[in-house]
């Protein structure tokens, strides 16, 4: 069969699919931030903590795999998001108290750039806010509701040129799903809290 059809062997290649020893590290990485965690330290801080063996044993590997655009943006709308909540900013806008308003600006945020910086840049305003797990609550459905833009989400980029839809297209569709998850949240969160 390999001479009809002019197919050529592939070098001969041992393929090592379990390294022991990043698998160890990575185990003793799980059980200390897992310890340190129990023992009362707050959770973020003990598996930055835990993770710093893994990093530094296998450092050119996390180096080459990271997503350097991706950490910087998160950094800087996680700042942008605590100096909108640290600085009393969102006290001065009627965000606070109306889950409404606080879904209908996570949503155009989330529609305007993504439903990352959406969840990051609310996520601490709505810690903030009297009630942080109905507003939570609120800001995670809002941000994850990007149907009103064909670039909001990578999702509605692969299928615009595919079904030529424009934005007209995705403006009157998605404002019937947004208003639906909209309608949803607000009675959960009024129903719950």
């Amino acid at each position: 069969m390999m001479e009809a059809l002019g197919l050529v062997p592939l070098y001969q290649r041992r393929i090592k699919l379990f390294n022991p020893r990043m698998g160890l590290t990575s185990l003793a990485s799980l059980i200390l931030g897992t310890v340190l965690s129990s023992l009362g330290l707050n959770i973020a801080e003990s598996f930055l903590v835990a993770v710093i063996p893994v990093v530094v044993t296998n450092y050119r590997e996390v180096y080459r795999n990271m997503e350097w655009p991706l950490l910087v943006f998160v950094g800087t709308y996680i700042s942008l998001g605590q100096a909108l909540a640290s600085t009393g900013l969102m006290t001065h806008i009627p965000l606070v108290s109306n889950p409404v308003i606080l879904f209908a600006v996570t949503a155009l945020i989330a529609n305007l750039v993504n439903n990352a910086a959406a969840a990051v840049i609310m996520g601490p305003v709505a810690l903030s806010t009297p009630n942080p797990l109905a507003s939570i609550t609120v800001v995670a459905m809002a941000s994850s509701s990007t149907f009103l833009t064909p670039f909001s989400h990578q999702a509605n980029l692969l299928v615009t040129e595919a079904g030529k839809y424009g934005v007209k297209d995705f403006l009157i569709a998605g404002s019937i799903v947004l208003a639906l998850i909209a309608l949803s949240t607000l009675t959960f969160v009024a129903l719950v809290h």
